[in-house]
């Protein structure tokens, strides 16, 4: 497959342009969506929504199986190995479709429990918006520079209106405190969209303290360790405030995001030409897979009508 980091290749191995092929089935690692009768089985319960909508993420959801973990993991080796220099693998890339297993994950065989969660979640037909991959090599690669910062996914994504964003990210290795699971301000997802930090600001875990209150400095220090185990996941607000430390255990922590929208959302790129060229452009005001330009299908419709 090709490697693209910036822009997206949509090729797989043998030439073919993945963003034109949806639909089930396209891949034997992901199965087609299940008959209606055996949707049920993976809804949220009344009580994991309760807590998405108390502290801004649920978690310890199963997303795929440790096959699946398997064949996407040795994918995200391949890729960030190569983008990176000798020994020092990449840390992030977005928008993977170039990976075949990958982009019918993210694009056409998402497994039942993202679609059907995301759709409760978001209130209604979900549409696929870019995927992500994250890679913390182990202690001996980056010396304790594979962090993350703490900050809101809303803050990447401005371009969009309204705000009915969701992320799901999916541990593909057993994920700890010590190999840099997340952390979670939980309630942080009501504080609105917080201050950009200071471009001259030293680059910190922290550096969002900056701009806080001091209320919300208070909160900030109660942060929620989520550790799971390979194959399952969480779901978070695109204003939960988020972020991880560094890996220092011998092995990877390697995980898959997608981050989807509420059917309906639309490009305000005019407000933010900024963005131009980091996602597919969309006309100013049109709906994102809908507003007749050819990049329309880059953001397919996942479940709904």
């Amino acid at each position: 497959a090709s490697l693209a980091l910036g822009r997206p290749v949509l090729r797989s191995c043998n030439g073919a342009d993945l963003s034109k092929v949806h639909g089930p089935g396209l891949s034997g690692l992901f199965d087609a969506s299940p008959p209606n009768a055996d949707w049920e089985k993976f809804a949220l319960t009344d009580d994991q929504l309760r807590h998405f909508n108390e502290k801004g993420y649920v978690s310890g959801i199963r997303l795929l199986s440790d096959e699946q973990c398997d064949a996407l993991a040795a994918e995200v080796d391949t890729l960030l190995g190569a983008a990176g220099e000798k020994d020092h693998p990449a840390r992030h890339a977005r928008r993977v479709w170039c990976l075949e297993n990958f982009v019918r994950l993210s694009r056409s065989d998402v497994a039942a429990s993202v679609q059907l969660a995301s759709y409760q979640l978001l209130g209604g037909s979900v549409r696929f918006l870019h995927d992500q991959i994250f890679n913390k090599p182990a202690r001996d690669r980056y010396a304790g520079a594979s962090w993350f910062g703490f900050h809101q996914d809303f803050s990447y994504w401005s371009w969009t209106a309204p705000m009915a964003h969701l992320t799901c990210w999916v541990a593909l290795d057993d994920v700890s405190a010590a190999n840099g699971c997340l952390q979670y301000v939980p309630g942080s997802h009501r504080w609105g969209l917080l201050p950009p930090v200071s471009a001259d600001a030293s680059p910190t875990l922290d550096a969002v303290n900056a701009v806080l209150t001091p209320e919300q400095r208070s909160a900030f220090g109660r942060t929620e360790r989520v550790e799971v185990r390979k194959g399952f996941g969480s779901f978070h607000h695109p204003l939960m405030l988020h972020g991880s430390e560094s890996n220092t255990t011998d092995r990877p922590r390697r995980a898959a995001v997608l981050n989807v929208v509420r059917e309906g959302v639309t490009s305000n790129f005019g407000m933010h030409p900024a963005t131009l060229g980091s996602f597919p452009f969309i006309p100013q005001g049109e709906p994102l897979g809908r507003s007749g330009h050819a990049n329309d299908r880059m953001y397919p419709l996942l479940l709904g009508s």
